[in-house]
């Protein structure tokens, strides 16, 4: 069940893109983050949206821990 609204979401993709900037980001504020946004996530790869722009908006996808299979 997603509990997150649309300003919440804001707030973690603005964290993570945040953390994702630091060269030592803190990974437990970033899989924090990333397991709140989860179904989020889910929806942009079902709507369809590219690779590219999921990537964009959640840059912490490019730790290898952080793809859920």
């Amino acid at each position: 069940m997603n509990t997150e609204d649309e300003q919440s979401l804001l707030a973690h993709t603005a964290m993570l893109r945040m953390q994702m900037n630091k060269r030592e980001p803190d990974l437990v504020i970033v899989a924090s983050r990333m397991e709140k946004t989860y179904a989020d996530r889910r929806a942009l790869v079902y709507s369809g949206m590219g690779t590219k722009d999921i990537m964009e908006k959640y840059p912490a996808l490019a730790i290898p821990e952080q793809v859920v299979l």
